[in-house]
């Protein structure tokens, strides 16, 4: 077992898992993740024969093999994200192929799937019953019972809940004909920012609220409407979102370790690698 410290995930959890996952290249800090897999999953060989493949739980395994994908994913379109505005900022020319709209809305794709996944297998190790659309961590009530029932998610809502909130309000907007523009900031001194708007709306959307902002004469109300219309920078938020992604995926890895723990106290883990 490790010492509880962020250690890079060793790629043999990713070949444990037969996926390949952009993380068995990139590799990621993913707190318990590792001692989880290899709580869960082994590999046996004898010469001459295939690999074979066991796990304590083929359901949990299976989720976690998706969750690793699904967390690289998040991994690769932030780092196309970094190309793109790599190449703006050298003057270097650029694909034709590259476009920062795509990777910002696909890595917002998966960040929400990496969330549900992780939502998945506490509602399915836990038992805590909930179905379908109710296992998400932006439905209160399955956050509400995670805080009472697990230690480690105690102050989740705080600390994750408003970003959670943001990252659907992403989602949705993808989903149901909203765009998400990514804009390019150009009249500031050195690299050029990329930004997105902190809030998405629709253009008619956007055309109200301008209409009603020009015309308010209350102070709170119009700060109110220009938080909404803000923009924010793309790849800080990009970055900010991978660390949550594993530092939740760190907690989800340590409550589920631990219950296995407790309902299988003879079984050991492995580390044993065979390929």
């Amino acid at each position: 077992m490790s010492t509880g410290k962020i250690d890079l995930v060793p790629k043999r959890i990713f070949a444990k898992l037969f996926s390949g996952s952009y993380l068995e290249h990139k590799r990621a800090q993913i707190p318990h993740f590792r001692d989880l897999v290899d709580f869960v999953v082994w590999e046996r060989y004898e010469h001459g024969q295939p690999i074979i493949v066991e796990s304590l739980d083929s359901n949990l395994a299976s989720n976690l093999k998706d969750l690793s994908e699904k967390i690289g994913f998040m991994h690769l379109s932030y780092d196309l994200a970094r190309n793109v505005v790599r190449k703006e900022h050298t003057h270097q020319i650029r694909s034709k192929f590259d476009n920062e709209q795509y990777y910002f809305c696909n890595f917002v794709v998966y960040t929400k799937a990496s969330l549900d996944t992780m939502a998945v297998i506490l509602n399915t190790v836990f038992s805590l019953g909930f179905n379908r659309g109710e296992i998400d961590f932006a439905k209160g009530i399955f956050v509400r019972r995670l805080e009472d029932s697990l230690y480690r998610f105690k102050r989740f809502s705080k600390t994750y809940g408003a970003w959670i909130q943001r990252i659907v309000e992403y989602r949705d907007a993808i989903i149901h004909k909203k765009s998400i523009d990514v804009y390019k900031w150009g009249l500031v001194k050195g690299p050029v920012p990329f930004l997105v708007p902190v809030r998405p709306f629709s253009d008619s959307e956007l055309q109200e609220l301008l209409d009603i902002r020009d015309n308010l004469d209350d102070p709170m109300k119009r700060r109110r409407l220009r938080s909404d219309l803000k923009l924010t920078h793309m790849l800080p938020f990009m970055k900010e979102s991978t660390a949550k992604v594993s530092l939740i995926a760190g907690l989800v890895s340590a409550e589920t370790l631990a219950e296995l723990i407790r309902n299988n106290p003879d079984h050991e883990p492995s580390q044993a690698y065979c390929g």
